[in-house]
């Protein structure tokens, strides 16, 4: 059991590094200034303005959403998870068998995960939409291990360029303002 725990640890981790190099390779491309540095600054989404989006948006599940959006998101998500287990395991008297047999957390990850579920899968369409992908992409993340990894691979992907049939392109819109 405590291996089970252990990988789901190791899983989580290695989300949180995927995401930290994410967003140094933004924030490395936005200081190189490969089109135009004041402009990629200016539209560069950083980790509070994703989360205001993230709430703000709750159950849009139209538009489109930003690379480093969806990703600094899903720090926020690893990383608050992260925090509700560690609540809920001091809940539990630091009992890590029962906290395992409850599936890996307790009412307070209960409560944080109906509440984040719906805005979580819903960044995620709308970053497939930034890819010109259908949302019902998404669920190909059912498929053990190959749909993570073509989920993943989506999602690391560049925006198009322009509008598409999802709606206008976040990144010009944000650089324009």
């Amino acid at each position: 059991m405590i291996s089970v725990a252990l990988l789901v640890l190791v899983q989580h981790l290695s989300i949180a590094a995927i995401c930290q190099a994410l967003a140094s390779q933004l924030e490395n491309q936005a200081s190189i200034g490969l089109d135009c540095i004041n402009e990629r600054e200016e539209s560069q989404m950083n980790f509070g303005t994703a989360i205001k989006a993230f709430w703000s948006n709750y159950s849009n599940f139209k538009g489109r959403a930003r690379r480093s959006e969806y990703w600094f998101i899903q720090l926020f998500l690893v990383l608050t998870n992260i925090a509700v287990a560690a609540i809920d395991l001091a809940l539990m008297d630091g009992d890590v068998d029962r906290f395992i047999a409850n599936g890996g957390g307790g009412i307070v990850g209960l409560i944080w995960i109906l509440a984040t579920i719906v805005p979580a899968i819903a960044v995620l369409i709308r970053r497939l939409h930034d890819t010109n992908r259908s949302g019902w992409w998404a669920l190909i993340g059912l498929v053990p291990v190959a749909g993570a990894i073509v989920l993943l691979v989506f999602t690391v992907e560049d925006s198009n360029k322009g509008d598409n049939k999802y709606g206008g392109s976040p990144k010009e819109a944000s650089s324009s303002v």
